[in-house]
């Protein structure tokens, strides 16, 4: 099995109830495909860089996931699919970063702007 990170923008009009149910719908696709849902990362609702389908914000959801190639494909479906879901990107993680903790927003804004080189960069929770 290969290791995945998902991430999804979801609509902000929807309940708490409404985002929680496409979580759920995610990780209910994963499994039932195979694979092994090892995160979920739920950053909440921001604030989108431009609008997509004329909305602003977006509630943000990351999930790490372990399954087989050929079985991704139907996760890739049913996030483009999904109404609800205004964003979507699947990415295969590589072995190292796979081993690695969860990374918050402050540490991957510090490794774009050093280029991914190990440097004493503070962030803002310092």
């Amino acid at each position: 099995m290969q290791e995945y990170e998902l991430g999804v923008v979801i609509r902000p009009t929807l309940t708490e109830d409404g985002v929680q149910s496409i979580v759920e719908k995610l990780k209910n696709t994963i499994v039932d495909q195979g694979g092994v849902v090892n995160a979920v990362d739920f950053w909440g609702k921001r604030k989108l860089a431009y609008p997509i389908e004329k909305q602003r914000e977006g509630y943000y959801v990351f999930f790490r996931f372990a399954i087989s190639p050929r079985n991704v494909a139907e996760v890739s479906r049913v996030s483009r699919y999904t109404e609800d879901i205004l964003r979507h990107i699947l990415v295969k993680e590589e072995k190292a970063r796979s081993e690695g903790k969860p990374q918050t927003p402050e540490e991957v804004g510090a490794q774009v702007l050093t280029g991914g080189k190990e440097t004493n960069v503070p962030t803002q929770s310092e």
